[in-house]
């Protein structure tokens, strides 16, 4: 994808700042079943193509990573989070590509 940060914290940084912005849209597009069927041929993996490449191609790890991310912005939508002295939350830091298992320090 064209402009797509190439980094997840980027990626993240920028997915948690349009949740935040467009709460309502966030809500519309994920929070309801998809139909697949309905999709281009290709769509899903064009769409993840930026996460998957910031992961060196290992789809699983990024799926996890996505997930989490979008898990974390549900959240913080849903005023789920305790105010802390460093709100709002930042990006959290997760495995970055070749880590595997390990925490980025």
């Amino acid at each position: 994808m064209h402009g797509a940060p190439a980094t997840f914290p980027a990626l993240a940084r920028a997915y948690r700042t349009w949740a935040l912005t467009h709460p309502h849209m966030h809500r519309l597009i994920n929070d309801r079943p998809l139909n697949r069927t309905r999709l281009p041929v290709g769509l899903d993996d064009r769409a993840g193509a930026p996460l998957v490449a910031a992961y060196d191609g290992d789809r699983d790890t990024a799926r996890a990573a996505w997930a989490t991310i979008k898990g974390l912005v549900d959240l913080e939508l849903a005023d789920r989070f305790p105010p802390t002295p460093t709100s709002p939350p930042s990006t959290p830091r997760l495995p970055g590509p070749g880590a595997r298992g390990r925490i980025n320090q």
